[in-house]
């Protein structure tokens, strides 16, 4: 089996440099929409709690707080996995799976068109994740100035 590490680079050597695979790019899009989409839902309730259209203050808060952490959360993982470390797999493939489910359970009853771009989204995410490429890509042991 071949090994999967690069000859370390001098400093004008850029050939050495790892290449980053093409399929991170839609999974680092979807991930980073997902904390948008997160990011935006925060936004939303600290509108909604400053105007006073909320039933319940200890409800908004807690909303706030949880969509807020998703969205930064979210983040990271996107930014990590652009970067090629390990733990963003981990991250981004349970928020496909919530996503899967939320799709089916939730966004389905409102709009069917919704939850079918929620699962096309968290599938493409799913492929992504477990392409040789990109398994290559975050499991490789790299020191950080090659990345």
């Amino acid at each position: 089996m071949p090994s999967t590490t690069r000859p370390a680079r001098s400093d004008g050597d850029a050939a050495s440099a790892p290449v980053r695979p093409q399929a991170i790019v839609p999974l680092v899009l979807i991930v980073g929409a997902q904390a948008l989409i997160l990011g935006a839902g925060a936004a939303y309730m600290v509108f909604s709690l400053a105007t006073g259209q909320v039933w319940s203050v200890p409800g908004a808060i807690f909303l706030i707080v949880v969509f807020g952490s998703g969205c930064l959360w979210l983040a990271g993982a996107a930014r990590g996995l652009w970067r090629g470390k390990r733990w963003p797999r981990a991250a981004a493939f349970t928020v496909q799976l919530f996503s899967l489910v939320a799709a089916g359970a939730i966004v389905y009853p409102m709009s069917a068109i919704g939850a079918v771009v929620l699962i096309v989204a968290a599938v493409t995410a799913m492929v992504c994740l477990f392409l040789r490429p990109v398994v290559d890509w975050t499991t490789q042991e790299l020191r950080p100035e090659l990345r």
